[in-house]
C-alpha cells in the first residue's frame, strides 16, 4: 500500500476515468492527493496500481445528525474523526475476465490485492 503522492495525480485520474461511471472534478484529484481532509491508499503490484481507497475525514460535531444517529454517544466527542469512505475498487483479474469472454470463466469476479 502507498500513501496517493501529488506525483500521481493523472495517473489516478486516467484510472478513476477507467474504473469508475463518474467523471469527477480536477479539484477532487487535487483534494486526494494532497489534501489531510482525504485519506486515500493505493494497492501497488509490480509498480502498477490495482487498486484504491479513498476516505474523508471528517470531525464527529461535523457528520450530520443521520450519521451521528448510527453511532454510539460514546463517540460523541469534539475529538473524534469519522472516516467516510467514498471510494473503493480492485482492477478486474484481466486473465480471468479474458478466460470469461472466451467462455472457460465463472462469474465476473472482482480481486482487491
Amino acid at each position: 500500500m502507498a500513501k496517493l503522492p501529488n506525483g500521481w495525480l493523472q495517473l489516478v485520474r486516467s484510472l478513476c476515468r477507467e474504473w469508475f461511471p463518474i467523471e469527477y472534478p480536477q479539484s477532487w484529484y487535487e483534494d486526494i492527493t494532497s489534501s489531510e481532509r482525504f485519506f486515500a491508499l493505493a494497492a501497488v503490484y509490480k509498480s502498477q496500481i490495482i487498486g484504491l481507497i479513498v476516505a474523508e475525514i471528517k470531525p464527529y460535531l461535523k457528520l450530520n445528525a443521520e450519521d451521528r444517529g448510527i453511532l454510539s454517544r460514546w463517540f460523541a466527542s469534539k475529538d473524534t474523526l469519522v472516516a467516510y469512505i467514498l471510494s473503493l475498487v480492485g482492477k478486474i483479474n484481466e486473465e480471468k475476465e479474458e478466460k470469461e469472454r472466451q467462455g472457460e470463466g465463472g462469474e465476473r469476479e472482482r480481486e482487491l490485492v
